[in-house]
């Protein structure tokens, strides 16, 4: 998650950096609908060695928990900088999220194991259900 020597925290200012950038120069083209979509919560687990996404993971030390806690403040940041440009802001992290564990809920998995994606079939209609609710 480190890259160019940039800690978590400044990698994380960036992207929101880079997402403010894009939101002022969206506005100034025109008038449309901007939504803002909050990232997925990660779905490989510490154990997980099968599959190309599961081995660059494991180069990274960083647990599962910490990955989702990180991905939670990320969406926070994003909440904030939508309500700062006034813009619709949707994810699916309470609904995905067990609240025992801290991490995404077996069920919203792919059914192929080695897959890193959240279950399309499953997670579909809650976003959905998000976007009707602001559309």
């Amino acid at each position: 998650m480190q890259s160019e020597n940039l800690s978590i925290e400044q990698t994380i200012q960036l992207s929101i950096f880079g997402y403010e950038k894009l939101i002022k120069h969206l506005k100034s083209l025109n008038n449309k609908t901007i939504i803002i979509t909050g990232a997925i919560l990660p779905t490989l687990k510490d154990s997980q060695k099968a599959g190309e996404s599961a081995v660059l993971r494991n180069t990274i030390n960083i647990s599962q928990l910490k990955r989702t806690n990180l991905i939670l403040k990320y969406n926070e940041a994003l909440q904030k900088l939508s309500n700062q440009y006034n813009l619709s802001y949707i994810d699916i992290t309470n609904e995905t999220i067990n609240k025992n564990t801290g991490m995404i809920k077996d069920y919203y998995l792919h059914d192929s194991k080695i897959d890193h994606h959240q279950s399309f079939k499953k997670t579909s209609l809650l976003w959905v259900k998000k976007m009707e609710l602001i559309i």
